[in-house]
């Protein structure tokens, strides 16, 4: 009697049937991919100097950007507090040099030795010193230089310093550093010498006309972005023609910590248009300096 095959051959003969199977469809069928689905053609990639293309299918050339007319011109105001110590007035300085600004429009420096801390910088500080004009001597050069009387209070007075400037490109600018009484609102005699000082700005305004293209920068402790009072600072510089950067649009929220849009510019909406406005840091100043981009229209 033939003997029967151990569990363990059988095994091992059904493993080795299967093997044999396998080889012969591996043998027989042609190679897939993984997946089991038939490649899809490959995806041509942006042929780099194509453009949009016409109904034909032919490329068209892609305009390239217009850029911004010549002559334009970046100016910054900022009140470097008085009530500063040095370090921290030097930093804030330094900050607002560093923006890009051609020129800056700064507040309360009667004590700062910025022919110092702003090298590169021309700087016209007339007395009584408080206020000064700084513009870099690489961007703009200097065609004239003076300063007209703001007001003169029982217990200090003040200048409006003015520069005309020549960018580049050959445009002029006349450029007037302002900084306006505060507490105008609340005490009669602050609000006089006000108005006496927003009269004399719309004097001098009319005499820079012909000079160049008028930017006032500075602080002019009321708000510039509604004309609320008869004898403030919106309503000031419309009578004399101009428009407020706040009146085209917010750079931020406020620029004093008390909540006023008292920091900005006034500028001839007729001779030059807003090309950019933002705000920067504050420091340790109680101001947000404002920084704007004018060119000629």
């Amino acid at each position: 009697m033939t003997p029967r095959p151990t569990r363990r051959r059988l095994v091992a003969l059904l493993a080795a049937v299967a093997a044999l199977a396998t080889l012969a469809v591996l043998v027989v069928l042609p190679a897939l991919p993984r997946g089991g689905d038939t490649p899809a053609p490959p995806t041509p990639g942006p042929t780099p100097s194509a453009g949009p293309t016409d109904p034909t299918g032919t490329p068209t050339p892609t305009a390239e950007p217009t850029p911004d007319p010549p002559g334009a011109i970046t100016a910054v105001t900022a009140n470097i507090a008085f009530s500063m110590g040095e370090r921290g007035a030097r930093r804030q300085l330094e900050r607002v040099a560093a923006s890009g600004a051609d020129v800056l429009l700064l507040q309360e420096v009667r004590s700062r030795p910025l022919e110092e801390w702003l090298p590169g910088w021309e700087v016209h500080r007339p007395a009584p010193y408080s206020s000064a004009i700084a513009w870099r001597r690489d961007t703009v050069r200097l065609v004239d230089a003076g300063a007209a009387d703001g007001f003169a209070g029982p217990r200090y007075g003040r200048a409006l310093p003015w520069v005309v400037l020549e960018e580049s490109g050959g445009h002029r600018y006349a450029v007037v550093a302002v900084h306006l009484p505060h507490g105008a609102l609340r005490h009669l005699v602050l609000r006089s010498l006000y108005r006496t000082m927003t009269g004399n700005l719309g004097t001098l305004v009319e005499q820079l006309r012909d000079e160049g293209a008028v930017l006032l920068g500075g602080d002019w402790n009321d708000r510039l972005d509604r004309r609320r009072h008869g004898w403030g600072a919106a309503r000031s510089l419309g009578r004399a023609g101009l428009r407020t950067n706040w009146q085209a649009g917010s750079p931020c929220r406020d620029t004093n910590v008390r909540g006023g849009r008292i920091d900005g510019f006034g500028y001839d909406p007729k001779a030059v248009e807003l090309v950019e406005q933002r705000c920067l840091t504050r420091g340790r100043s109680d101001h947000r300096p404002v920084l704007i981009t004018v060119r000629p229209r």
